[in-house]
């Protein structure tokens, strides 16, 4: 029992031979209770406080040093001066409504199960429009489009990044499409510096699936993002960066649409200026499409069905 909160002796002075007393009266003993507990939470909150401080520090010494090396990384890969503005394409917005009803309207229609009236055809006007429109890609952004070649000129502000006041990230991104090897290579580089930014090459292939019928396979050949190199023991594990897409989640309704919408796709073509893309028909009307037997395409041209596929790919 706590002797602070209870005593037998509480109205006798017990004192010993030379009058000092044995027993302390009620008010002094509770006085001696409080002072004893005031003393253990000042020292529990001293190391409370001592911790605190020294977590606190630990984090601040953590966080400037990983503000340190962002800056340099910025620093690194980044400029003052970007050079001359990029062109801006102003588009009305009656013109960019139209082409987002337009594009709706193909979704909607390929996610109901139907043909779309007309294909969907995406210039190189309306997305350099858009790209006019925010602020921060206005000036800063440009794309040109060849047949099997998408190129995309930036040079961004980086202000938000640590140590990126004043400063652009400087580039030009394109991917291209090789129908000899069935390969994608999506680069982004600085020619004027040098500096490659990343560099990806994919194969792209379409094959047999037991459970979802024709499937595309895109598997990464190489690949490197600043200086960092993906691992060939990745590499050599084949994956099929498109799986997730034709294993849907029961509740995953995105997934869902997406392979819905691949499955709809006839051909994405990417041509001057543009890409068309075109849903499948209930007839052929002359033209084959892109999701076609491997075994048939190969028998008729082994490449060719390659080539759209990878174009409907670098469409979407």
């Amino acid at each position: 029992m706590d002797s602070c909160s209870y005593s037998k002796i509480q109205s006798a002075d017990i004192e010993n031979d030379i009058g000092v007393p044995l027993v302390q009266k009620p008010g002094q003993k509770h006085s001696a209770c409080r002072e004893r507990r005031r003393r253990c939470a000042k020292n529990l909150c001293c190391v409370l406080l001592a911790v605190t401080c020294l977590l606190l520090g630990l984090a601040a010494v953590v966080g400037v040093q990983v503000y340190r090396s962002i800056a340099r990384g910025v620093e690194e890969w980044t400029v003052t001066d970007p050079g001359q503005p990029l062109p801006v394409v102003d588009v009305p917005r009656e013109e960019l409504d139209l082409f987002e009803d337009q594009a709706k309207l193909f979704y909607d229609t390929i996610q109901a199960g139907r043909v779309p009236p007309q294909d969907l055809v995406a210039s190189i006007r309306v997305a350099n429009g858009f790209a006019a429109e925010s602020d921060f890609l206005r000036g800063h952004s440009f794309a040109t489009m060849d047949p099997n070649e998408v190129r995309v000129a930036v040079s961004l502000p980086v202000d938000g990044l640590p140590g990126g006041k004043g400063r652009f990230l400087v580039g030009t991104e394109s991917l291209n499409w090789d129908p000899a090897t069935s390969s994608l290579h999506a680069r982004f580089e600085d020619q004027d510096s040098g500096k490659l930014f990343y560099d990806l090459l994919f194969h792209l292939e379409q094959n047999k699936d037991n459970q979802n019928g024709e499937a595309l396979r895109l598997e990464l050949i190489s690949g490197r993002f600043l200086h960092w190199d993906v691992p060939q023991d990745f590499i050599d594990e084949h994956n099929n960066l498109l799986e997730d897409i034709y294993h849907c989640d029961h509740h995953d309704e995105d997934c869902k649409q997406t392979r819905k919408l691949l499955d709809g796709l006839s051909e994405v073509s990417l041509e001057k200026d543009r890409v068309v893309v075109r849903a499948k028909q209930e007839a052929s009307h002359g033209h084959r499409g892109l999701l076609v037997d491997v075994e048939q395409s190969q028998n008729s041209n082994g490449s060719d069905w390659k080539f759209r596929l990878a174009r409907r790919l670098v469409g979407i």
